[in-house]
């Protein structure tokens, strides 16, 4: 199974999917992502705080369909 963590989970209005073989995998997009898109700097402990007890096992091409027709904004 992969890791998979939704930025809408942790409060944030975008439907991106983040995956990974593990946790840690996906908490380092997640930075990226968040740096990129979100324009949030750094590695603020307060979105860590979020973002790691959201982060759960799934089928990524399944839930990032959810999200998004067509996968389009799986990180």
């Amino acid at each position: 199974m992969e890791q998979i963590l939704k930025c809408r989970d942790i409060g944030l209005i975008c439907n991106s999917v983040i995956c990974g073989k593990t946790k840690k995998e996906v908490l380092k997009k997640a930075r990226t992502h968040a740096e990129f898109m979100h324009y949030i700097k750094g590695n603020p402990k307060e979105l860590y705080e979020k973002a790691w007890p959201a982060i759960h096992e799934g089928d990524c091409e399944r839930e990032s369909g959810e999200a998004c027709p067509g996968g389009i904004c799986r990180v």
